[in-house]
């Protein structure tokens, strides 16, 4: 008898140890699909249409703020929290056509045909970046089971297994899609202080249609911004005139970035001075796109913002052509200027938080500032004839109520 016992017991431990391996097994399926699915969908390339001037890149991704976010430059983002599920659309603007942005500005009837139909190409765009990230993450789901397994059957069972994920995936934002969350937008950036947003007693009908014409006014005005640009007239500089152009607030606008390339060529600039927050949340990633610096071709002055990190400082210090003022002084382009950095880091909002110990930070770095400036002064003077040799230092900053941010002057 014992013997027998000891049978069923060994026959029950083999059953379960049999369930648990596969239970393992099936688990390092899902988990070879989920990885293959993730790698293929960060392969999926933008999804490109056109509104009216602009280029607009859209993409949808895996994202713990779910919702929708279209990025407006240089006026500001507006974000819709219009369902739960981990996934967010990102809308962003890469380029406009100078010519059709100088015939969309004097166009009353092309603005009213970009208000009617820019909705519907926008959906468009969303409907084909979603086929297109099915498609890539399902490849790589099925690439994935091939390349560990090495069997086609297991690469038809991951590729089952991200096609369940991405159906769960989709349920969930269609089960938690809230179209009334389209009709309550947040705004940032400067559509925050636009007439139209912060009107009281509309309902939400009259708010939906503001904002749909509000979108054709955006477009106006990024195209208004480069059309105006592409045509201010060039000044007629001496020999001994130097060409400053002072910039701020990019917050890794690629069209900020743009603008600047264009201004320096047609202007013919021979320094451009940033004066910070160049970055929004001053993280490594940031500032692994800041090359954009390097192929302006001028010195590029910089001195840090609340926004920037001490690692976004070095990045742009990285730059062939950056000069970062961070308590000290520089001769730039036949001029001398003098910066600090802001001492309060506070990505998560527009300034200082008001708290004393920020205050005193900013006054000491003000005090410094005033102190290198005199210190250099001083060391201009020459010995016998008590004359300053070279004038008084450029002070760059940004003029945010701060205290050490002030304008170039």
């Amino acid at each position: 008898m014992d013997a027998v016992h000891r049978s069923d017991a060994h026959l029950r431990t083999v059953a379960r140890t049999r369930g648990l391996r596969t239970w393992l097994h099936r688990a390092l399926i899902v988990l070879v699909a989920l990885v293959g699915a993730a790698i293929g969908w960060s392969l999926a390339p933008p999804t490109t249409t056109y509104l009216g001037p602009l280029e607009v890149q859209v993409r949808v991704v895996p994202s713990l703020q779910p919702g929708v976010d279209v990025m407006l430059p240089p006026v500001g983002q507006v974000r819709f929290r219009t369902h739960s599920a981990p996934v967010a659309v990102h809308a962003s603007v890469k380029s406009v056509n100078l010519d059709q942005a100088s015939e969309l500005i004097s166009s009353p009837q092309g603005l009213l045909a970009l208000q009617l139909g820019a909705p519907d190409v926008a959906e468009e765009a969303v409907r084909k970046a979603i086929a297109k990230d099915l498609v890539f993450a399902l490849a790589g789901a099925a690439v994935a089971g091939l390349v560990v397994y090495r069997v086609p059957r297991r690469g038809i069972q991951t590729t089952a297994s991200a096609l369940a994920a991405l159906l769960v995936l989709g349920a969930g934002t269609a089960v938690t899609f809230d179209p009334a969350a389209l009709r309550q937008p947040k705004f940032t950036g400067l559509l925050s202080r636009a007439p139209y947003i912060a009107g009281e007693g509309q309902d939400i009908a009259e708010r939906l249609a503001s904002y749909r014409t509000g979108l054709a006014d955006f477009v106006q005005g990024v195209t208004t911004l480069y059309a105006v640009a592409d045509k201010l007239p060039i000044p007629r500089a001496e020999n001994d005139t130097t060409t400053v152009l002072q910039i701020s607030d990019i917050h890794l606008n690629p069209l900020g970035f743009d603008l600047v390339d264009q201004l320096v060529k047609q202007f013919g600039v021979d320094a451009v001075v940033d004066t910070g927050d160049i970055t929004t949340w001053g993280t490594a990633i940031e500032s692994s796109t800041l090359s954009r610096i390097g192929e302006l071709g001028v010195p590029y002055i910089f001195v840090r913002g609340n926004h920037d990190s001490r690692s976004t400082q070095a990045a742009v210090a990285s730059q062939p052509n950056a000069v970062v003022l961070d308590g000290d002084v520089a001769e730039v382009a036949w001029l001398t200027f003098a910066g600090i950095g802001d001492p309060v880091f506070t990505p998560s909002g527009e300034g200082g938080t008001g708290d004393a110990s920020d205050v005193e930070q900013v006054g000491r770095a003000t005090e410094q500032l005033a102190g290198v400036v005199a210190d250099y002064n001083e060391q201009q003077v020459d010995a016998d004839t008590q004359v300053p040799q070279a004038p008084s230092p450029l002070v760059v900053g940004k003029p945010t109520g701060r205290g050490v941010d002030v304008a170039l002057i």
